[in-house]
């Protein structure tokens, strides 16, 4: 008889009471959440964080996406596993591996373990008091030790979250817990084959905003007072934001005492509708809600959506709490209160400098895709890297397209070669530029292409010589028509193309919408993204995922090689469309 499928609480519910309103425990739009994804955001790991971030299995069964991304976790905690399993044989340990589907099921299977004197570590172990549900990657019984394993390289604050979940649901089952651990994944480790993981193991949890720095010698835990589980028995966080030299910093006090009560405001937010806008609730010192500025309703306080480089999370709550007004902001925010009061600005010098470095020269414009999996894909890879398996490129002599090329990489088939096949295509000895729009990716991607190469016992010395000073040369000339419309947070400074109506938005495709919506004509214009079948990066690396895990087949392939190209051969137009944008500007201002 099947066991009928009962409605759990986890650790992602107490986590979003943490991080957002009541309303937002039980609903969150996932794919509201995915669209406003950044795929160029190299301070993620990609759409991968996006599904930890999201990752409660009964929100997330019915999206095939994710259903595609779990796959994608499947060899990792394949290699988990056989980790957990020689460690064992040399400790001489017996474990057993809890993989029963049903939670009930594994629920027992785990108490079994643990009433059976011959099981020594119990793997993937499930805990469940009434319906509340725990589950972990390891509890070693005579030391009582308890792990959990996270998809990064590095803990963070709101890994408490879990610990603090897990631990009480282990304490009302009168389960003992002497340490509370977490596995991460190994990215100091260099690994030498491609689809390899390792994983490593700490008592304690990084609190701070910014990653550990590398200046520490020592292990991570010399720089912490207390382990997670002294944290938890006292139910006591405190800890510092910033690890600033020779500069005092308040002490962060967090009280975690009153479990039971957080678990009833779990349950009672069934019942909870949306308030309308977004509060306090929804950014805290544990995390922010996913929807932050999605639910923001701008146009209670006279302004549009506004971009985050214009006003912080902390600022817009400022302003739902009355304690600030818009104009309070503006008065010490120069960009804002160019919005504001709907004033351009054009530097005319800085922009003529960008047309005379395009217009009279031979150009090289060119853009990437990429792709990444939670384990190496080459070897000398790491996690999340993204590796690229797209290139478009047009090569134009005074303003006219001379060639154009796109070539998409099987990601199944993707080698060091192929990085030297890019390079080269990208390359051309008549070059006087290579325009790009946010160099930061494309260079970071050139570079780690090299450092791959130079590990290729089969590539001659020769050959990278040669391949290292192309991408130098490449780097030394690039234009990125970023940096006329990009506004720096930390700097307020007024960039040489400022449009108020862009919001202090400066993506591509943001002034794609602009251009489109005022019906500007130029002399090259690109197909709406919106009617193509690949219509952003996260699409792009979807697909790139999808053919990797052989979720798309050899004559499926075919075909979603022919999007891929139309889609990214189309930022490459939008880039040129971009520059005769910028030019017409310089010409009428």
């Amino acid at each position: 008889m099947e066991l009928q499928k009962k409605e759990f609480i986890t650790y992602k519910h107490l986590e979003r009471l943490f991080t957002s309103q009541e309303y937002f425990v039980w609903n969150l739009n996932v794919d509201k959440v995915l669209s406003d994804f950044n795929i160029e955001d190299e301070s993620t790991n990609s759409l991968w964080e996006i599904f930890d971030d999201l990752n409660n299995e009964e929100d997330l069964d019915n999206y095939k996406f994710v259903e595609i991304i779990k796959n994608g976790f499947n060899l990792v905690n394949q290699l988990f596993i056989k980790q957990i399993k020689d460690w064992a044989i040399k400790e001489k340990k017996k474990i057993i591996i809890i993989n029963e589907k049903n939670n009930q099921l594994a629920f027992q299977k785990t108490i079994d373990a643990l009433n059976d004197p011959e099981i020594d570590w119990i793997v993937n172990p499930v805990f469940i008091f009434d319906d509340l549900i725990s589950k972990c990657a390891l509890y070693i019984k005579d030391q009582k030790k308890l792990f959990s394993l996270i998809h990064s390289s590095k803990t963070k604050l709101k890994n408490y979250i879990k610990a603090y979940f897990d631990f009480n649901v282990l304490i009302k089952n009168n389960i003992e817990i002497n340490e509370y651990l977490f596995f991460n994944y190994d990215s100091k480790k260099e690994y030498l084959k491609s689809n390899d993981l390792s994983f490593v193991y700490s008592k304690y949890c990084w609190t701070q905003k910014s990653s550990p720095s590398k200046q520490f010698k020592k292990p991570i835990e010399e720089h912490v007072k207390y382990s997670i589980i002294e944290k938890l028995k006292t139910g006591i966080i405190t800890f510092k934001l910033n690890k600033k030299t020779n500069e005092e910093e308040p002490i962060i006090t967090l009280f975690l005492k009153d479990f039971d009560d957080f678990i009833l405001q779990i349950k009672n937010a069934k019942n909870i509708p949306f308030s309308g806008n977004i509060n306090q609730k929804d950014l805290t010192i544990w995390g922010s809600n996913p929807l932050f500025n999605d639910l923001f309703n701008y146009q209670d306080y006279g302004i549009k959506k506004v971009s985050g480089n214009l006003l912080k999370k902390s600022e817009l709550i400022e302003l739902y709490l009355g304690t600030k007004k818009i104009n309070d902001f503006a008065k010490n925010k120069l960009s804002l209160n160019y919005v504001l009061t709907n004033k351009s600005q054009y530097d005319k010098e800085i922009i003529k400098s960008y047309l005379n470095k395009i217009e009279i020269n031979n150009i090289v414009w060119y853009d990437f895709e990429g792709f990444s999996m939670p384990y190496s894909i080459l070897a000398h890879t790491k996690p999340y890297q993204q590796l690229v398996f797209q290139l478009s490129l047009i090569r134009t002599e005074k303003e006219q397209i001379i060639f154009n090329e796109n070539l998409v990489i099987d990601p199944q088939k993707i080698s060091t070669n192929d990085f030297v096949n890019i390079i080269e295509k990208i390359y051309w000895s008549k070059a006087q530029y290579y325009v790009v729009y946010n160099k930061n990716y494309e260079i970071l991607k050139l570079k780690e292409m090299i450092e791959l190469i130079e590990k290729d016992e089969n590539l001659s010395l020769e050959t990278k010589k040669s391949l290292s000073n192309k991408v130098k040369l490449i780097e030394q000339n690039t234009v990125d028509l970023l940096d006329l419309f990009s506004i720096s947070q930390s700097k307020d400074k007024i960039p040489p193309i400022f449009i108020p109506d862009l919001l202090g938005f400066s993506s591509i495709k943001k002034i794609e919408n602009y251009i489109n919506n005022n019906n500007i004509k130029l002399k090259v214009m690109i197909k709406p993204y919106k009617n193509l079948n690949i219509q952003n990066g996260l699409m792009a690396m979807n697909k790139g995922i999808q053919r990797y895990l052989n979720s798309i087949g050899d004559l499926e392939w075919e075909k979603e090689s022919k999007n891929l190209a139309e889609y990214c051969e189309n930022d490459v137009y939008a880039m040129i469309m971009v520059y005769f944008f910028v030019k017409k500007i310089y010409q009428e201002n």
